[in-house]
């Protein structure tokens, strides 16, 4: 790998203006692209004699979040299976990371793979919470499993009959074809739905582009930026207090810092009421020449969460492997309370507990929490 990344730095020299460093850079590149290629022959091969019958390319896929994504897109771009489709199946049902599993579930059913239902069947879904499933959860992901070998096997017989909108609605929800209305919907959608991005390139003071990410011109401080797409907010279920309704919105292209803000040097994260949480706002304003304010509840909802509609900024499933990882959208999680805003209403969102990014609570009398900011 760390020659693969040496040549990742040699090709970019390869259009380097200065003909000498471009010459250089070929020179390299003669020398250690075929050492390169051949070790990763060697590890291709080596995979595919440890585990036969599984597909190497989606195993090496990279981090989990990327098999996700590819499963998803299987979905997406597919009407059916194949055997190589069937392939990526049985290896993904039997993947590490538990929602790359449960996923693989729901993505079976969708392109009707009936020869994987015997994978399926054997798949290790979380059973606890210290796997990554709360009780929910679990019923939830034992639910999805128990409609998918359920509708295959009538598959694989020749079914279901009638026109589809007969069909059962937990079939149905299963294959995408209601609405998103609940939680049990949303994770579905959540599971199947490809990230979508939004392919305009913003212009903003003060904030400038690093190669696929994002920075405050001025200082460097890393942006996450919630791309102009329809996103999923809140939660299914009985009305809350502060109100956060399951709804879709698509927002205007808005940058949230990455990371709640800490001072330089400091060995944590600032903690202050929102009087002072604004006023530090408006003296990053003036140091960042850009408009700077405390987001507002949906802003870090949709920073945190992304587009999809998914409970944790990593996934759906607590696992302590995926946890830490960030959004969609560059952003961290939470480690603690922060500020976001409603209107003029002041909320508390994140906490020191893992909690959905649709978690939201009014203030105590002399909160102190942390705070991102909304730049441009």
């Amino acid at each position: 790998m760390r020659a693969i990344g040496v040549a990742d730095r040699v090709k970019a020299r390869l259009d380097d203006p200065r003909p000498r460093v471009r010459s250089a850079a070929v020179e390299a590149a003669e020398a250690i692209v075929p050492p390169v290629l051949e070790r990763a022959a060697h590890a291709i091969g080596e995979a595919v004699r440890a585990r036969p019958g599984h597909a190497v390319g989606f195993a090496q896929a990279g981090p989990p979040s990327h098999k996700r994504q590819i499963l998803r897109w299987l979905a997406e771009d597919f009407e059916g299976s194949s055997d190589a489709i069937d392939l990526v199946l049985r290896t993904a049902l039997a993947d590490e990371d538990a929602e790359v599993r449960v996923t693989a579930v729901v993505v079976a059913a969708r392109l009707g793979a009936v020869r994987v239902v015997p994978a399926l069947i054997a798949a290790d879904l979380p059973e606890d919470t210290g796997r990554g499933a709360d009780p929910r959860e679990r019923r939830l992901y034992h639910l999805l499993r128990q409609v998918a070998v359920e509708y295959l096997n009538e598959v694989a017989r020749g079914g279901p009959s009638g026109d589809r909108t007969s069909w059962p609605p937990k079939v149905r929800g299963l294959l995408g074809e209601l609405p998103v209305t609940d939680d049990l919907t949303l994770l579905v959608h959540a599971l199947a739905t490809p990230v979508m991005r939004d392919e305009a390139e913003p212009v903003v003071a003060g904030v400038t582009r690093d190669g696929v990410r994002w920075k405050v011109t001025a200082s460097g401080a890393a942006l996450a930026r919630i791309e102009a797409v329809p996103h999923w907010l809140g939660l299914g279920g009985e009305p809350r207090q502060p109100p956060n309704p399951l709804r879709r919105v698509t927002p205007p292209s808005t940058f949230v810092t990455a990371r709640p803000w800490r001072e330089e040097g400091a060995a944590d994260d600032w903690r202050g009421t929102l009087a002072e949480a604004e006023a530090l706002a408006a003296q990053l304003g003036e140091l960042w020449g850009a408009r700077v304010r405390v987001p507002t509840a949906d802003e870090w909802e949709m920073a945190l969460r992304g587009p999809d509609g998914r409970v944790y900024p990593w996934g759906n499933n607590l696992a302590p492997t995926t946890r830490g990882l960030s959004s969609p959208w560059g952003a961290a999680p939470p480690a603690a309370s922060e500020w976001a805003l409603d209107g003029a209403r002041a909320l508390i969102v994140g906490d020191v507990k893992v909690q959905p990014c649709a978690f939201r609570r009014a203030p105590t009398p002399d909160e102190r929490a942390g705070v991102r900011f909304v730049v441009g």
